[in-house]
């Protein structure tokens, strides 16, 4: 099992969301991770996207913070049903990936942040992704292919 596998169980594995904005998206997902005070999740989110928007290409986002008060880093993920637009010039997103972790274990924030940029830029795995009816058909898509 990689890291990505068991902190992304299929019960954090959102369908397709019907949202206008990158907000209530990140919103929703930030509900979902039962990490503590989601406004805190959000806010830090929210922070880290207003310093650099977490788009990553290919109509993927894999929006993130650090959060002191985390013991572990969650992972939650989303395809919508709609593009949402997700940065300043015009960039829209299908598939969200949330991460949070705390701060003083970033190698393991930043080996999920890699290990996902590298998944999502397979045009296969990302067209599967997006095509997943079900959590449990998502999460096989998934890793399927992984490695």
């Amino acid at each position: 099992m990689t890291l990505l596998q068991s902190k992304l169980p299929v019960q954090s594995i959102h369908i397709h969301l019907e949202y206008d904005s990158k907000e209530e998206v990140i919103d929703r997902l930030c509900k979902t991770c039962s990490v503590g005070p989601d406004d805190d999740l959000f806010n830090a989110i929210m922070n880290r996207e207003k310093e650099i928007a977490t788009y990553i290409g290919d109509f993927c986002a894999i929006p993130h913070a650090h959060i002191a008060s985390l013991k572990e880093t969650v992972v939650t993920c989303a395809s919508l049903s709609r593009p949402v637009t997700w940065d300043d010039i015009g960039d829209e997103v299908i598939l969200v990936f949330l991460l949070a972790g705390p701060s003083a274990n970033a190698s393991v924030h930043l080996r999920l942040l890699s290990q996902l940029a590298r998944m999502l830029h397979n045009r296969e795995i990302r067209n599967r992704l997006i095509d997943a009816t079900t959590p449990q058909e998502f999460h096989s898509c998934l890793f399927s292919k992984e490695g």
